[in-house]
């Protein structure tokens, strides 16, 4: 289904007042809106794709959607939108659909998941090391079109993110751009509701509602051949597209983890390692 061929949106009813367990359950969990960002339905091909922030994310949305629908550009499309992507979110649906795709043996839902240390890690390299240098240039650009705006609405965010996690480490946010150490980062995660942080370091078991639907589960750390299943059980074939990002978090462990780090990550993400299937790296 291209972007022009969906369906017209049907304004969000509660979804406590949608009938079925699936929807009591996801009402206690989330907000419409949060469900719209992190589910991505494909009616044609009867799957339902649950995004995890830090899981290849970008890889994997750009490959869906080129796979279902050639005539995709992934260079013209903002694909951390659902703008202009093949896959549609919740609120395009009614409710016996949206129940259908949720809660139906034949519907195929699935999820890719990381190791919690190194999905931290990529997070925290991601959001406050590795883009710090663009964002500040960005934060300062004169804007003259839609592209230009974007990228100075992405470095305020960028900006504020800092700004909060230096405020809630009791040190100047004024000083956004001074240096925050991985330690800093996890004394940071040891002060907030996890619950509700930002997604990119939100627990994937608190994120992805695996005690309330059927979903499967595949590993960030067997992409290539996880992601040829995924491909083939949605009708397609393996695309090869560039990766958007990636902050290679893997093969960095050492550099940034310790064991102590390692165990202080563990009991914040204890339910990640024992749902998922996790073993530490560092610590046995």
């Amino acid at each position: 289904m291209s972007a022009n061929q969906r369906p017209k949106k049907s304004p969000w009813i509660n979804l406590d007042q949608r009938r079925g367990e699936a929807f009591r359950g996801l009402s206690e969990k989330y907000e419409p809106s949060t469900l719209d960002w992190l589910i991505g339905i494909s009616p044609e091909h009867k799957f339902v794709h649950f995004d995890n922030p830090k899981v290849a994310s970008g890889t994997l949305k750009k490959t869906i959607a080129k796979t279902i629908d050639p005539a995709f550009d992934p260079l013209e499309t903002n694909i951390h939108s659902k703008e202009g992507m093949p896959l549609v979110c919740p609120n395009y649906l009614n409710d016996a659909d949206l129940e259908y795709f949720l809660t139906s043996a034949e519907i195929f839902r699935w999820v890719f998941v990381r190791h919690p240390t190194t999905r931290v890690l990529s997070a925290f390299l991601n959001k406050l090391v590795d883009e710090l240098p663009a964002q500040i240039q960005n934060a300062s650009i004169k804007v003259i079109d839609g592209k230009t705006k974007s990228q100075r609405v992405k470095a305020l965010g960028y900006i504020e993110t800092r700004k909060a996690i230096l405020k809630i480490l009791g040190r100047d946010p004024d000083g956004w751009g001074s240096d925050i150490t991985f330690e800093d980062f996890i004394d940071c995660l040891e002060r907030v509701d996890l619950s509700k942080t930002n997604p990119h370091w939100r627990p994937q078991t608190m994120l992805i509602p695996f005690d309330i639907l059927d979903i499967e589960v595949f590993r960030f750390e067997n992409l290539d051949e996880d992601l040829a299943h995924v491909l083939a059980r949605i009708g397609g074939q393996k695309i090869h597209i560039e990766r958007r990002y990636a902050t290679e978090a893997s093969s960095k462990v050492r550099q940034y983890v310790t064991p102590g780090l390692e165990e202080r990550i563990y009991a914040l993400y204890k339910n990640d390692y024992e749902v998922l299937g996790y073993e530490p790296l560092l610590i046995s």
